[in-house]
């Protein structure tokens, strides 16, 4: 269940686009930019793929000329999504701990298969429309902001934010006490 307040969306499908291959020419990482109206943090990301066989990983960070202003390990903020935990089709993903944004700056956020917590190619397909110029993807393998290219696509995605102050409901962990004596 998203998290906050939906901001920004595209709700329409009708084209697909694949990622997850590393070879020469092919898409590596596939992602989209939004700019956030309402203050506060990110909480959750809705975006709409194929199910695979592997993780997920999402990686958040600011943008220069619609495509990621930093290498994939120097983003702003990212997480793995359990293979257990990705559905096929449009889902919603809580981040584990919301991630503060500003409003009015421009944002991406980009998927890439993981396994064994590195990249491990699994090609599936995200879902969207054909329009717009702020869908990016990576065809050679991260090694320079020069690899990342924009396409006339638009994700099938969401952003929630929640508000300044805010805070998500955190799950108690009941932890055991030590309670080895010494003689």
């Amino acid at each position: 269940m998203a998290v906050g307040t939906l901001d920004q969306h595209q709700d329409s499908t009708g084209a697909s686009f694949g990622f997850g291959q590393s070879g020469a020419g092919q898409v590596k990482y596939r992602g989209q930019c939004f700019t956030p109206a309402l203050a506060g943090s990110l909480s959750t990301i809705g975006f709409d793929r194929n199910v695979a066989t592997h993780d997920v990983k999402v990686y958040i960070d600011t943008t220069s000329s619609n495509k990621p202003a930093h290498l994939p390990g120097s983003e702003l903020y990212s997480w793995i999504i359990p293979h257990a935990s990705v559905v096929g089709g449009y889902s919603t993903y809580d981040l584990p701990v919301p991630q503060a944004l500003t409003v009015g700056i421009q944002y991406c956020f980009y998927l890439a298969p993981f396994n064994g917590g590195v990249y491990s190619d699994d090609y599936q397909d995200a879902h969207g429309v054909s329009s717009g110029t702020v869908e990016m993807t990576n065809v050679v393998n991260a090694g320079t902001l020069a690899d990342w290219s924009n396409e006339n696509l638009t994700w099938h995605y969401a952003t929630y934010m929640l508000a300044s102050g805010l805070v998500v409901p955190a799950v108690k962990v009941k932890q055991a006490v030590n309670r080895a004596s010494t003689y």
